[in-house]
Parts: structure tokens; sequence; C-alpha cells
């Protein structure tokens, strides 16, 4: 999915990778034509037979998908952003897998007023090295390689540290909206409940510091339970770090969501 214009793709140098995108991909989801002319007139090649255009997402467009099943597979922050879809459009969705979820944290509010001062005094237009640091500092506690709370492969470690499209920072509107779906992820009173019978599988590795523990992990779980939701199953992987599905035994994570889907 191409969602990307062409100012941002060149700022980071990635046209050659949008032209494997162009010719490797067997389709390519924009959301709008404007982003596909874009996006064409960088990579100078015909995608028409492989290019759809879906305004919004997929759930907007039951017309051409209402005989789909969708199932939804959303990791680390996007999670929290699968959690407010699912407030008010659990009943459009067959299923819901939270991959390497973030939990609880009873800091979110008083994070949020902080990220709104930093925005107001840098005027949004630099990365908050400062909330960056509150944020994700502890993380990477008893590592010596940077970013290495992200595998226990050191070799996934390293590509992400020499990728410079990898380990931007966030402005304070960016951790704003962080913080926000931090929040309303676990505020009871937003999720209607109108299919109780969802299916959601809770995975993450065991040593994932976006959990913070398993503790907490398993109270993400007991809340949605508490909700209502009558199927919600979880698995942690031992040993395993943030990216689970790039470690070395990430078809057994394959093998587990394809089973769920298909259950």
């Amino acid at each position: 999915m191409i969602h990307e214009l062409s100012g941002t793709i060149k700022a980071y140098n990635a046209e050659e990778k949008a032209r494997n995108i162009s010719i490797y991909s067997d389709t390519i989801i924009f959301p709008s034509k404007y982003v596909k002319d874009e996006f064409k007139d960088i990579v100078d090649k015909n995608i028409e037979n492989k290019s759809k255009i879906i305004p919004q997402g997929v759930f907007n467009n039951k017309r051409e998908y209402k005989d789909k099943k969708i199932y939804l597979f959303s990791h680390s922050m996007g999670t929290l952003v699968a959690r407010g879809y699912i407030q008010k459009y659990d009943n459009e969705i067959e299923k819901l897998v939270l991959c390497g979820p973030p939990t609880k944290n009873e800091l979110t509010k008083f994070a949020i007023k902080l990220s709104q001062v930093s925005k107001y005094i840098n005027k949004d237009t630099k990365p908050s090295k400062l909330l960056n640091k509150l944020t994700f500092g502890s993380y990477n506690r008893g590592n010596t390689i940077n970013n290495e709370w992200l595998s226990k492969s050191i070799d996934n470690v390293n590509k992400y540290n020499d990728d410079k499209l990898c380990g931007f920072i966030f402005t304070g509107n960016g951790f704003i909206n962080l913080y926000k779906l931090m929040d309303n992820a676990f505020c009871r009173e937003n999720y209607k409940m109108q299919n109780k019978s969802l299916p959601i599988f809770v995975i993450a590795g065991s040593e994932d510091p976006v959990i913070q523990d398993e503790k907490k992990f398993l109270e993400l779980v007991d809340f949605l339970k508490e909700l209502g939701y009558k199927d919600v199953t979880s698995k942690l992987y031992k040993d395993l770090k943030h990216e689970i599905l790039n470690e070395e035994e990430k078809n057994i994570i394959y093998k587990d969501v394809l089973d769920f889907f298909n259950k």
C-alpha cells in the first residue's frame, strides 16, 4: 500500500525501492488517483494492470468487498489504531490479531500534556528528542547496541540502524497522537461492543519492552475479555523481542496466525 507522496519518497532517496515495488508487487493500493499518478511518475513504469485505488482504506469500500471476509492484522502502534477501529466497527471484520501491543501505562495522560508543551515550544517544526527518550529510552535498558530491544537477531538490529528510513523521531504532534491512541485504547466507554463473538488473538515476544512485562500483557488480555469479547486467546513467544515477524522463528508465528485465521 502506497500512501507517501513523491516529495517524501525523493526526500528519503527511496526511488529505487519504489521501482522495486512497481516491479515485484502483485497489487499496489493507493488512497487516491493523485497519489497513484505521483508514484507512477517516479517509477516511470506502467502499473495500471496492478493498481487499485481504495479511498481511505478497504473498510470504506463495502460495495467492492461486500463478499469478502476481512481479517485485520495489526502490529505495535498499529494495534492502537486497530483497537480504536473495533470500538465502532468490530462487526465489520471476521478476526483480529494484536501483535506486540502497547499495554496500559498510567503516565499516558501526563505524557499527553507534556507533548502538548513540547509542541508549543518547538512550534512542531522539529523532532522531539526529549519525548523520544522519555518514551523509548527505557526499552533498550540492559542492551549494548542501539535499538537492540527490537530483535534478538543482531543482524536485524544492524540492518535497522543502517537504514536511513528507520528510526525517525516524531514531532511533538506525532507524540500527542501516539499518546492519545494509547489513552483511547483503554477507554471502556468507547467500545460499542457490536460483535462480542469477534475472535481476537494477542501475541508478542516475551522480551518485548512494548508490552512492559508478562503481567501487563495478561492484563490487556483480561481487559478485552472484561469488555465482553468472548473469544480472546493469547500467546507469548519465549525469548523473542518486538519484531517477532522478522526473527529466525518467524515461521512459527506465521503458522499460528494462519491457523487462527483458518480456525
